[in-house]
């Protein structure tokens, strides 16, 4: 099947794909792919050596990876290939993936680590509730896992569009095949690491199948990195030497859970050390079955050594109806690292046990028991009194703690209003809370101005990419911030991405600019300094019409000095500038004329490949083109099929030979100069046809 039909957003064949815009199964834009600069394009073919995977549009990204929808032509059907590609530590030439390694952290190990699990998982027999893996490989200095495609939606945006959050027992039956299929995988010495409803799909049919395998570990590694999701993580994926395990995932899922019968995920993990706020979904008014919350709970724990251990003992309490013990797992204390363990005296320590043993044994609960509901007090009846005048310190019982929120605005510490605000909420009355949002938005009001003044002294300085950086962080940690119900209302990026925009246009334009310039100056390291650093904050088309236009201009102006170097040296320069250039044909034109001067053997003109109308290759602007295509034809056979595309536009050319070649046929208007022609004006097949064509030749030692 020719990837020339298929639709690159759902891998459908679509008849006569040139003359259409949108794909009309999934409304894929055909006449405007637009991708970031680090992703592979459309239509790339990877496997090493059977070349048997199409690639088509991203349908998710992590910090190590990429996932792709894509056919698969020897089964003939859609799948979605990841590529490890972790972003940070990547950079993409071409296809080729270069990785760089940082100190602590062997990204090498990382991607054979990848491959080993992925090997690992295809053994598994297909289980129902996590995706079946059904191929990898090695390609473009990187590793590919092949998995199969699900169609749906993930479980978070399920959750949103059913109310946001669904009932026990649909939950319970949803969640079964994904408890059951993690119990073979842990068996299997794996963990996931990264249970989230992000990483849940959702089939047409109420199916759950857990994905995103990438980012898993073999479970005795103990050099892991810190993944998760807040919220979701356990407190030993945030601890500088957390012991992570199969408990790992048994936390994430109960996590899942929690949210998918709640409607909201769990505090922060790290949080509950501290001051522990989990609410319990009965106290919520949420029906489910005492075994299951006390085992949901349990599962909760942020200690590991609460926890359950594994999966199967989660499994027994909630479809076995087994009452929950945790099983052994001991486990190194989680410290919170910023603060040291309060220095106490033997004496208070054993105060605090009688009391803590008091309390259980009044409560007659020894696991988890649930916040008690407080049980109001009846006062006496006062008599009536005069109208007493109330300061702030009687109607404010946390009138210093306002007070002392204004006074790290006023020393400019705006994060840390922000912070302890959202951490100390609980604690104020309704009558404090209005204060306390006045105090919110004013800090982060603050804080935003702090870094668009910043950032405008980056820009001044053309240090766009500076300016980028910090206000895509305080964009990033604006969304990032803890917010509740109280909080949320205040939260305004609108400041800060209109500045994102106004620099990313005037960065831009320097690029626009500052390229033209140093093309016309002739310096190629000024050109690749300021691309290598633009390629980090832009991507699509525009950009990379951008950079071919400059690198054109740079060959261009070199034409005249290169007139004073031998043949050899000419052809050398540009040849190696040919791709930057995207194959433009008066570039091109130039490589043949610096080689006609060359003691090259001389080419029979001889013409046996040709059709009535006078084409070499009547459908190179139709279809595209493979080595097959052309190994038939002779060297001046491919000389002419490479202008004919340009031909076919009206483009007249330098070599005398084409023009009179071209001039026998009706169909050849010569009206456009060779300086004036657009190459923007090629369609899709022949922008890859022309870049085929020249590889072949180049191949063949013919340019």
């Amino acid at each position: 099947m020719e990837k020339r039909g298929l639709c690159p957003g759902c891998m459908r064949i679509i008849n006569n794909i040139d003359n259409v815009s949108v794909c009309v199964d999934c409304g894929y834009d055909l006449k405007n792919i637009q991708i970031k600069s680090y992703q592979l394009k459309p239509y790339t073919i990877l496997g090493e050596q059977q070349k048997r995977y199409i690639v088509g549009k991203v349908v998710g990204e992590g910090a190590f990876g990429i996932t792709y929808v894509a056919f698969d032509k020897k089964l003939e059907m859609k799948v979605a290939i990841k590529e490890f590609y972790p972003r940070k530590y990547a950079k993409r030439v071409g296809n080729a993936v270069e990785l760089h390694s940082q100190e602590g952290l062997d990204i090498v190990a990382l991607r054979e680590e990848m491959i080993s699990e992925a090997r690992s998982l295809a053994k598994l027999d297909q289980l129902e509730g996590v995706v079946e893996v059904k191929d990898y490989f090695r390609d473009n200095n990187t590793i590919y896992i092949v998995m199969e495609y699900i169609e749906g939606i993930n479980l978070k945006d399920y959750m949103n569009q059913n109310g946001g959050r669904l009932q026990v027992p649909i939950t319970k039956r949803m969640m079964r095949p994904v408890i059951e299929s993690l119990m073979q995988v842990h068996n299997a010495g794996m963990i996931h690491r990264d249970i989230s409803p992000d990483n849940i799909m959702v089939t047409p049919e109420g199916k759950m199948k857990l994905i995103d395998f990438g980012t898993a570990k073999e479970s005795n590694d103990t050099n892991t990195l810190a993944l998760g999701k807040k919220g979701y993580a356990p407190p030993e994926q945030f601890a500088k030497n957390g012991n992570q395990g199969t408990w790992t995932d048994v936390y994430a899922l109960a996590a899942t859970y929690y949210a998918c019968i709640v409607g909201k995920k769990p505090p922060v993990s790290t949080e509950r050390l501290k001051n522990d706020t989990l609410v319990y979904p009965s106290q919520m008014g949420i029906s489910i079955n005492p075994i299951e919350e006390e085992a949901l709970i349990m599962a909760l724990s942020p200690d590991p050594n609460a926890r359950f251990k594994d999966m199967k003992a989660l499994y027994n309490a909630f479809y076995n109806q087994i009452t929950p013990t945790p099983i052994p797992n001991p486990q190194p204390p989680i410290i919170d690292q910023q603060q040291e363990p309060p220095k106490q005296s033997k004496m208070v320590l054993i105060i605090a046990a009688v009391a803590v043993i008091v309390i259980v044994v009044i409560s007659g609960r020894f696991l988890s028991p649930k916040h008690s509901t407080p049980v109001p007090t009846i006062l006496p009846t006062e008599p009536e009194s005069t109208v007493t005048t109330l300061t702030i310190e009687d109607i404010s019982p946390n009138a210093e703690l306002l007070e002392e929120w204004q006074k790290l605005i006023d020393a400019k510490k705006y994060k840390d209003v922000i912070k302890e605000i959202t951490q100390q909420e609980d604690k104020l009355e309704e009558a404090e809370k209005e204060e306390a949002g006045k105090l919110f938005e004013k800090a982060l009001d603050k804080d935003q101005k702090a870094v668009i003044v910043e950032a405008n002294t980056f820009a001044s300085s053309e240090d766009y990419a500076g300016a980028l950086d910090l206000l895509k962080e305080a964009i990033t940690y604006t969304k990032e911030i803890d917010t509740s119900d109280f909080t949320e209302k205040y939260i305004d990026l609108s400041a800060l991405e209109k500045k994102y925009e106004s620099v990313y246009n005037t960065y831009k334009t320097f690029l626009s600019e500052e390229g033209m310039q140093a093309a016309g100056n002739r310096d190629e390291g000024r050109i690749n300094t300021i691309f290598q650093k633009a390629d980090n904050y832009f991507e699509g088309d525009e950009y990379e019409q951008l950079k071919i236009k400059v690198y054109t201009e740079l060959v261009y102006s070199n034409i005249g000095q290169l007139n004073n170097e031998s043949p050899e040296q000419a052809v050398s320069y540009i040849s190696s500038h040919v791709e930057m250039t995207d194959y433009n044909c008066w570039v091109i034109e130039f490589l043949d004329f610096f080689r006609s001067q060359m003691e090259l053997p001389a080419i029979s003109n001889n013409i046996t490949h040709v059709s009535e109308e006078g084409y070499i290759l009547p459908y190179s602007s139709s279809m595209y083109l493979s080595s097959s295509d052309l190994s038939m034809l002779s060297q001046f056979e491919l000389y002419l099929a490479y202008f004919e595309i340009y031909a076919r536009h009206g483009r007249k050319f330098n070599d005398p030979a084409v023009n009179e070649y071209f001039s026998q046929y009706w169909w050849y208007k010569p009206t456009i100069e060779p300086n004036l022609f657009n190459e923007s004006s090629l369609n899709e097949y022949e922008k890859a046809n022309v870049e085929t064509i020249y590889q072949f030749q180049k191949n063949m030692g013919y340019r």
